[in-house]
Protein backbone atom coordinates (compact mmCIF):
# COMPACT_ATOMS: atom_id res chain seq x y z
CA UNK A 1 0.00 0.00 0.00
CA UNK A 2 2.89 1.88 0.61
CA UNK A 3 4.31 1.91 -2.68
CA UNK A 4 1.33 2.51 -3.93
CA UNK A 5 0.51 5.83 -1.74
CA UNK A 6 3.77 7.34 -2.86
CA UNK A 7 3.06 6.69 -6.71
CA UNK A 8 -0.31 8.98 -5.96
CA UNK A 9 1.41 11.53 -4.05
CA UNK A 10 3.84 12.26 -7.22
CA UNK A 11 0.56 12.02 -9.39
CA UNK A 12 -1.29 14.84 -6.94
CA UNK A 13 1.84 16.59 -6.67
CA UNK A 14 1.47 17.33 -10.73
CA UNK A 15 -2.03 17.64 -10.26
CA UNK A 16 -1.94 20.40 -7.90
CA UNK A 17 0.42 22.43 -10.00
CA UNK A 18 -2.36 23.21 -12.33
CA UNK A 19 -5.61 25.67 -11.58
CA UNK A 20 -8.32 25.13 -13.24
CA UNK A 21 -12.04 25.95 -12.99
CA UNK A 22 -14.95 23.50 -12.89
CA UNK A 23 -16.30 22.09 -16.48
CA UNK A 24 -19.80 23.31 -15.41
CA UNK A 25 -18.12 26.56 -14.72
CA UNK A 26 -16.25 27.33 -18.39
CA UNK A 27 -15.87 30.66 -19.98
CA UNK A 28 -18.35 32.39 -21.62
CA UNK A 29 -18.40 31.70 -25.32
CA UNK A 30 -17.90 33.86 -28.19
CA UNK A 31 -20.38 35.62 -30.04
CA UNK A 32 -18.69 35.33 -32.66
CA UNK A 33 -18.89 33.36 -36.28
CA UNK A 34 -19.20 29.48 -35.79
CA UNK A 35 -16.22 27.01 -35.42
CA UNK A 36 -14.02 29.69 -33.79
CA UNK A 37 -12.28 26.78 -31.61
CA UNK A 38 -11.06 25.01 -34.93
CA UNK A 39 -8.40 27.53 -35.68
CA UNK A 40 -5.29 25.58 -35.54
CA UNK A 41 -2.54 28.25 -36.36
CA UNK A 42 -1.88 29.15 -32.81
CA UNK A 43 0.26 26.78 -31.25
CA UNK A 44 -0.83 25.09 -27.93
CA UNK A 45 0.78 25.58 -24.86
CA UNK A 46 3.72 23.28 -23.21
CA UNK A 47 2.08 21.57 -20.50
CA UNK A 48 5.79 21.96 -18.42
CA UNK A 49 4.95 25.78 -17.94
CA UNK A 50 1.14 25.54 -16.10
CA UNK A 51 1.12 28.20 -14.08
CA UNK A 52 1.58 27.54 -10.38
CA UNK A 53 -0.26 30.26 -8.77
CA UNK A 54 -3.87 29.47 -8.71
CA UNK A 55 -5.14 33.18 -8.07
CA UNK A 56 -3.53 34.19 -11.46
CA UNK A 57 -6.33 35.41 -13.52
CA UNK A 58 -5.39 34.46 -17.58
CA UNK A 59 -4.76 37.46 -19.16
CA UNK A 60 -6.19 36.39 -22.88
CA UNK A 61 -7.50 33.28 -24.90
CA UNK A 62 -5.89 30.78 -26.50
CA UNK A 63 -6.87 31.92 -29.96
CA UNK A 64 -10.63 32.55 -29.53
CA UNK A 65 -13.04 31.05 -26.86
CA UNK A 66 -14.81 27.71 -27.52
CA UNK A 67 -18.20 26.97 -29.51
CA UNK A 68 -21.36 27.86 -27.73
CA UNK A 69 -23.54 24.61 -27.36
CA UNK A 70 -26.42 26.11 -26.98
CA UNK A 71 -26.08 27.74 -30.58
CA UNK A 72 -24.27 24.79 -31.98
CA UNK A 73 -27.62 23.01 -31.20
CA UNK A 74 -30.31 25.65 -32.50
CA UNK A 75 -28.37 25.50 -35.84
CA UNK A 76 -26.29 22.92 -36.59
CA UNK A 77 -26.23 23.07 -40.14
CA UNK A 78 -24.22 26.12 -39.75
CA UNK A 79 -21.04 24.76 -37.73
CA UNK A 80 -21.53 21.10 -40.04
CA UNK A 81 -18.72 22.09 -41.90
CA UNK A 82 -16.48 22.90 -38.96
CA UNK A 83 -17.21 19.56 -37.66
CA UNK A 84 -16.66 17.46 -40.42
CA UNK A 85 -13.11 19.30 -40.20
CA UNK A 86 -12.53 17.82 -37.27
CA UNK A 87 -13.84 14.23 -38.06
CA UNK A 88 -16.94 14.69 -36.35
CA UNK A 89 -20.66 14.41 -37.57
CA UNK A 90 -23.73 15.50 -34.23
CA UNK A 91 -27.07 13.83 -34.92
CA UNK A 92 -29.60 15.81 -32.39
CA UNK A 93 -32.24 13.63 -33.49
CA UNK A 94 -30.93 10.33 -32.89
CA UNK A 95 -28.68 12.21 -30.17
CA UNK A 96 -25.04 11.12 -31.17
CA UNK A 97 -21.77 12.24 -31.96
CA UNK A 98 -19.40 10.14 -34.77
CA UNK A 99 -16.04 10.73 -34.28
CA UNK A 100 -13.41 9.74 -36.91
CA UNK A 101 -10.27 8.23 -36.17
CA UNK A 102 -7.89 5.26 -36.75
CA UNK A 103 -6.39 2.42 -34.78
CA UNK A 104 -3.13 2.80 -33.44
CA UNK A 105 -1.51 -0.70 -32.27
CA UNK A 106 -2.81 -3.81 -33.72
CA UNK A 107 -2.03 -7.71 -33.02
CA UNK A 108 1.82 -7.26 -33.12
CA UNK A 109 1.40 -5.23 -29.61
CA UNK A 110 -0.77 -7.75 -28.02
CA UNK A 111 0.23 -7.17 -24.21
CA UNK A 112 1.01 -3.82 -24.63
CA UNK A 113 -0.75 -1.80 -21.53
CA UNK A 114 -3.61 0.55 -22.81
CA UNK A 115 -4.52 3.12 -20.24
CA UNK A 116 -6.07 5.67 -22.71
CA UNK A 117 -8.09 4.32 -25.46
CA UNK A 118 -9.15 7.11 -26.69
CA UNK A 119 -6.56 10.45 -27.71
CA UNK A 120 -5.26 13.03 -30.20
CA UNK A 121 -2.16 12.93 -31.54
CA UNK A 122 -1.15 15.21 -29.02
CA UNK A 123 -1.80 12.55 -26.10
CA UNK A 124 -0.31 9.56 -24.92
CA UNK A 125 -0.66 7.77 -28.09
CA UNK A 126 1.51 4.74 -26.85
CA UNK A 127 -0.89 3.70 -24.68
CA UNK A 128 -4.06 4.12 -26.71
CA UNK A 129 -6.45 2.59 -28.84
CA UNK A 130 -7.43 4.80 -31.35
CA UNK A 131 -6.10 8.37 -32.18
CA UNK A 132 -9.05 10.66 -32.90
CA UNK A 133 -8.95 13.94 -35.41
CA UNK A 134 -11.25 15.86 -33.27
CA UNK A 135 -9.92 18.83 -30.96
CA UNK A 136 -11.24 17.88 -27.64
CA UNK A 137 -13.20 20.92 -26.44
CA UNK A 138 -14.91 20.41 -30.09
CA UNK A 139 -16.42 16.86 -28.95
CA UNK A 140 -16.97 18.44 -25.26
CA UNK A 141 -19.49 21.22 -27.37
CA UNK A 142 -21.17 18.44 -29.39
CA UNK A 143 -22.01 16.85 -26.46
CA UNK A 144 -23.14 19.83 -24.32
CA UNK A 145 -25.16 20.00 -27.54
CA UNK A 146 -26.91 16.46 -26.73
CA UNK A 147 -28.20 17.77 -23.63
CA UNK A 148 -25.36 16.68 -21.64
CA UNK A 149 -23.61 17.98 -18.69
CA UNK A 150 -20.70 16.58 -17.37
CA UNK A 151 -20.25 15.49 -13.76
CA UNK A 152 -16.71 15.64 -12.02
CA UNK A 153 -13.57 13.12 -12.77
CA UNK A 154 -12.64 10.85 -9.95
CA UNK A 155 -10.24 13.07 -7.22
CA UNK A 156 -7.54 11.89 -4.70
CA UNK A 157 -7.75 14.20 -1.70
CA UNK A 158 -4.86 15.24 0.17
CA UNK A 159 -6.05 14.82 4.14
CA UNK A 160 -6.47 17.98 6.27
CA UNK A 161 -4.77 17.37 8.75
CA UNK A 162 -2.35 14.10 7.56
CA UNK A 163 -2.58 11.07 9.48
CA UNK A 164 0.65 10.65 11.89
CA UNK A 165 3.53 9.81 9.74
CA UNK A 166 3.94 6.71 11.10
CA UNK A 167 0.97 5.12 10.61
CA UNK A 168 0.98 6.33 6.41
CA UNK A 169 4.53 4.83 6.12
CA UNK A 170 3.60 1.99 8.13
CA UNK A 171 0.44 1.48 5.65
CA UNK A 172 -1.43 1.46 8.56
CA UNK A 173 -3.61 4.18 7.10
CA UNK A 174 -3.68 5.93 3.66
CA UNK A 175 -3.03 9.97 2.98
CA UNK A 176 -5.74 10.71 0.53
CA UNK A 177 -9.84 10.28 0.38
CA UNK A 178 -11.16 8.69 -3.21
CA UNK A 179 -14.01 10.51 -4.78
CA UNK A 180 -15.25 8.38 -7.43
CA UNK A 181 -15.85 10.05 -10.53
CA UNK A 182 -19.73 10.98 -11.55
CA UNK A 183 -22.08 11.84 -14.34
CA UNK A 184 -24.00 11.06 -17.28
CA UNK A 185 -23.27 7.38 -18.77
CA UNK A 186 -22.62 6.70 -22.79
CA UNK A 187 -21.79 4.42 -24.95
CA UNK A 188 -18.97 4.48 -27.28
CA UNK A 189 -19.21 1.90 -30.53
CA UNK A 190 -16.31 1.35 -32.28
CA UNK A 191 -17.58 0.63 -36.37
CA UNK A 192 -14.99 -0.23 -38.89
CA UNK A 193 -14.73 -1.76 -42.30
CA UNK A 194 -12.53 -4.69 -43.05
CA UNK A 195 -10.62 -5.57 -45.75
CA UNK A 196 -13.07 -8.17 -47.06
CA UNK A 197 -15.86 -5.58 -46.96
CA UNK A 198 -17.24 -6.73 -44.11
CA UNK A 199 -18.69 -4.42 -41.31
CA UNK A 200 -17.43 -4.55 -37.58
CA UNK A 201 -19.69 -2.97 -35.15
CA UNK A 202 -18.27 -3.24 -31.30
CA UNK A 203 -18.32 -1.63 -27.85
CA UNK A 204 -14.80 -0.03 -27.31
CA UNK A 205 -14.88 -2.21 -24.18
CA UNK A 206 -14.74 -5.16 -26.53
CA UNK A 207 -10.94 -4.13 -28.28
CA UNK A 208 -9.71 -4.57 -24.41
CA UNK A 209 -8.74 -7.28 -22.00
CA UNK A 210 -7.84 -7.47 -18.70
CA UNK A 211 -4.41 -9.38 -18.50
CA UNK A 212 -5.40 -11.01 -15.11
CA UNK A 213 -8.10 -13.46 -17.02
CA UNK A 214 -8.04 -12.73 -20.50
CA UNK A 215 -11.28 -11.41 -20.76
CA UNK A 216 -12.75 -8.93 -22.59
CA UNK A 217 -13.93 -5.69 -20.52
CA UNK A 218 -17.40 -5.67 -19.71
CA UNK A 219 -19.86 -3.11 -21.77
CA UNK A 220 -20.34 -1.15 -18.53
CA UNK A 221 -20.30 2.21 -20.24
CA UNK A 222 -18.31 5.47 -19.72
CA UNK A 223 -19.29 8.68 -17.90
CA UNK A 224 -19.36 11.81 -19.31
CA UNK A 225 -16.79 13.55 -16.38
CA UNK A 226 -15.90 16.27 -18.31
CA UNK A 227 -12.48 17.99 -18.94
CA UNK A 228 -11.24 21.55 -17.44
CA UNK A 229 -9.74 24.43 -18.09
CA UNK A 230 -6.67 25.03 -16.88
CA UNK A 231 -3.75 28.62 -17.28
CA UNK A 232 -0.99 28.23 -19.31
CA UNK A 233 2.15 30.30 -20.14
CA UNK A 234 2.10 31.24 -23.75
CA UNK A 235 5.37 33.25 -23.67
CA UNK A 236 4.85 36.34 -21.74
CA UNK A 237 1.40 35.66 -21.63
CA UNK A 238 -1.41 33.29 -19.44
CA UNK A 239 -3.19 32.11 -21.02
CA UNK A 240 -6.70 29.97 -20.17
CA UNK A 241 -7.61 26.39 -22.45
CA UNK A 242 -9.22 23.20 -22.06
CA UNK A 243 -6.64 20.61 -20.54
CA UNK A 244 -7.64 17.80 -23.11
CA UNK A 245 -6.56 20.10 -26.35
CA UNK A 246 -3.42 20.44 -24.70
CA UNK A 247 -2.84 16.91 -23.09
CA UNK A 248 -4.18 14.92 -25.74
CA UNK A 249 -5.75 12.43 -23.95
CA UNK A 250 -9.84 12.30 -24.34
CA UNK A 251 -10.82 8.93 -22.31
CA UNK A 252 -9.20 7.35 -19.47
CA UNK A 253 -9.26 3.64 -18.59
CA UNK A 254 -6.42 4.15 -15.75
CA UNK A 255 -7.68 6.80 -13.15
CA UNK A 256 -4.69 8.91 -12.68
CA UNK A 257 -7.00 12.27 -10.79
CA UNK A 258 -5.63 14.68 -13.08
CA UNK A 259 -9.28 15.37 -14.68
CA UNK A 260 -7.87 15.92 -17.81
CA UNK A 261 -9.97 13.78 -20.10
CA UNK A 262 -13.71 14.04 -21.31
CA UNK A 263 -14.37 10.16 -20.34
CA UNK A 264 -13.58 7.82 -17.56
CA UNK A 265 -14.86 4.31 -17.72
CA UNK A 266 -17.76 3.33 -15.35
CA UNK A 267 -15.85 1.18 -13.19
CA UNK A 268 -13.22 2.15 -10.28
CA UNK A 269 -11.01 -0.84 -11.39
CA UNK A 270 -8.44 2.05 -12.99
CA UNK A 271 -7.28 2.92 -9.36
CA UNK A 272 -5.84 -0.61 -8.72
CA UNK A 273 -3.22 -0.56 -11.74
CA UNK A 274 -5.19 -3.20 -13.39
CA UNK A 275 -3.33 -4.06 -16.57
CA UNK A 276 -5.53 -3.98 -19.66
CA UNK A 277 -4.11 -5.11 -23.09
CA UNK A 278 -5.62 -5.05 -26.50
CA UNK A 279 -8.04 -8.02 -27.87
CA UNK A 280 -6.55 -10.03 -30.30
CA UNK A 281 -9.72 -11.78 -31.33
CA UNK A 282 -11.57 -8.13 -31.94
CA UNK A 283 -8.33 -5.46 -32.55
CA UNK A 284 -8.30 -4.22 -36.19
CA UNK A 285 -5.36 -4.02 -37.94
CA UNK A 286 -2.94 -0.99 -37.34
CA UNK A 287 -4.07 2.16 -39.26
CA UNK A 288 -7.62 1.20 -39.53
CA UNK A 289 -10.27 4.19 -40.10
CA UNK A 290 -12.72 3.57 -37.60
CA UNK A 291 -15.37 5.62 -36.43
CA UNK A 292 -16.69 6.25 -33.18
CA UNK A 293 -20.19 6.37 -32.22
CA UNK A 294 -20.79 8.01 -28.57
CA UNK A 295 -24.58 7.64 -27.31
CA UNK A 296 -26.44 8.20 -24.40
CA UNK A 297 -27.70 5.99 -21.98
CA UNK A 298 -30.32 6.55 -19.23
CA UNK A 299 -28.12 6.14 -16.44
CA UNK A 300 -26.90 8.89 -14.33
CA UNK A 301 -23.74 8.10 -12.23
CA UNK A 302 -24.11 9.99 -8.73
CA UNK A 303 -21.52 11.36 -6.66
CA UNK A 304 -20.90 9.14 -3.95
CA UNK A 305 -18.95 10.13 -0.45
CA UNK A 306 -15.45 10.17 -0.03
CA UNK A 307 -13.59 6.83 1.29
CA UNK A 308 -10.52 6.27 2.79
CA UNK A 309 -7.96 4.95 -0.05
CA UNK A 310 -6.32 2.67 1.91
CA UNK A 311 -9.75 0.69 2.45
CA UNK A 312 -10.84 1.07 -0.75
CA UNK A 313 -7.73 -1.00 -1.95
CA UNK A 314 -8.47 -3.55 0.88
CA UNK A 315 -11.91 -3.99 0.19
CA UNK A 316 -11.42 -4.14 -3.36
CA UNK A 317 -8.17 -6.71 -2.94
CA UNK A 318 -10.73 -8.56 -1.03
CA UNK A 319 -13.78 -8.49 -3.89
CA UNK A 320 -11.31 -9.76 -6.51
CA UNK A 321 -10.24 -12.56 -4.29
CA UNK A 322 -13.37 -13.35 -3.44
CA UNK A 323 -14.45 -13.20 -7.14
CA UNK A 324 -11.37 -15.31 -8.09
CA UNK A 325 -12.13 -18.39 -5.30
CA UNK A 326 -15.76 -18.66 -6.20
CA UNK A 327 -15.17 -18.41 -10.19
CA UNK A 328 -16.59 -16.34 -12.75
CA UNK A 329 -17.13 -12.46 -11.52
CA UNK A 330 -20.50 -11.24 -11.81
CA UNK A 331 -20.41 -9.04 -14.96
CA UNK A 332 -21.75 -5.56 -14.92
CA UNK A 333 -22.44 -5.49 -11.10
CA UNK A 334 -20.47 -2.82 -10.34
CA UNK A 335 -21.10 -0.74 -12.99
CA UNK A 336 -25.05 -1.78 -11.93
CA UNK A 337 -24.35 -0.47 -8.32
CA UNK A 338 -22.79 3.04 -9.40
CA UNK A 339 -25.14 3.78 -12.09
CA UNK A 340 -28.85 5.14 -11.26
CA UNK A 341 -31.53 5.69 -14.08
CA UNK A 342 -32.49 9.20 -14.47
CA UNK A 343 -31.78 12.41 -16.38
CA UNK A 344 -28.76 12.96 -18.22
CA UNK A 345 -27.13 15.65 -16.15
Amino acid sequence: MHARHAALGLLLGVACVVASTSAQDAPPPSAGDPGVASDGATPLPDPANWIVDPDRAPKVWLSKPPIDPDDLAARPEAYATMLATHGLALDLERRSVSVRGSTIHDLTDLGYPIEYPLVTEDGKTHEAVVVVRAKPSVLDACLRALGLRPGAPTALIEKDPLPPAEEIESGATSPYWLEAGYGPVVDIRVTWTDDDGRPHDEALESLLVDVNDDQPLDPLGWIYVGSRYGHYRQGRETVDWFKADVEGDVCAIYLEGLDVCLFERNSLDGLSYAPYTLNGATIPPRSTPVTLRITPRDEFVAPAERVDLGEFYERRAAEKAAEHGEGAPGAGSEGDERADAGADG
